[in-house]
């Protein structure tokens, strides 16, 4: 569904930037595909 790629992708656009280079991140509720931890991946 459209939506849910726009939601996504505005999730990652708000939430990538306070995400540390080399952090740890829990994503609960990440929903199907794990769409947010692979879009941040090189960082964490």
């Amino acid at each position: 569904m459209w939506l849910d790629d726009v939601i996504q992708y505005v999730r990652v656009r708000k939430v990538k930037k306070y995400v540390p280079k080399g952090g740890v991140l829990l994503d609960i509720g990440c929903g199907k595909g794990a769409y947010f931890l692979n879009m941040i991946k090189h960082k964490i």
